[in-house]
């Protein structure tokens, strides 16, 4: 009777603790977390929000104050830990764990270091470039909706 005991609760914790799919999920998801450490995207996230925040200090010079509720309202709602879960999931469903893998391989290499740490000040030149460029055109954007806002009643 014992030895039945224990067999049955044996196959039971195989059964519930070693299914294929969720062993796949577990290492799947744990993979999904060594990329965001090996992409550094706690701090990618952390440097976004501050600049984010700095800009709106820079726009509002008059209210210095508001900084810091700024900051506890960004970080709660759009930090790292809030976004977590999400993107664990996002990058589940978008990379399968053979991908995920290779992604980790090629951010640990140099190169892969050196995309990681330039991308924010590509980025930012980016967005320069593509602010010059509209302040340059507003004039015709400005005229194109003119001339769609008279057409329509």
């Amino acid at each position: 009777m014992r030895k039945q005991l224990l067999a049955a609760v044996s196959f039971a914790v195989l059964v519930t603790f070693f299914q294929p799919g969720w062993a796949d999920e577990q290492s799947h998801k744990k993979a999904v977390e060594e990329l965001f450490v090996v992409m550094k995207t706690e701090e990618g996230i952390s440097d976004s929000l501050d600049q984010m925040l700095q800009a709106q200090v820079e726009a509002n010079p008059q209210n210095p104050g508001a900084m810091d509720a700024a900051r506890q309202f960004y970080f709660k709602y759009l930090g790292w830990e809030s976004q977590k879960p999400d993107m664990t999931e996002i990058f589940m469903k978008t990379f399968n764990e053979e991908e995920i893998r290779e992604l980790i391989s090629f951010y640990k290499t140099p190169v892969g270091q050196k995309l990681i740490d330039k991308m924010p000040e590509v980025s930012a030149k980016v967005m320069e470039i593509a602010a010059k460029r509209m302040q340059e055109h507003m004039p015709e954007f400005y005229k194109m909706m003119s001339e769609i806002t008279a057409v329509q009643p």
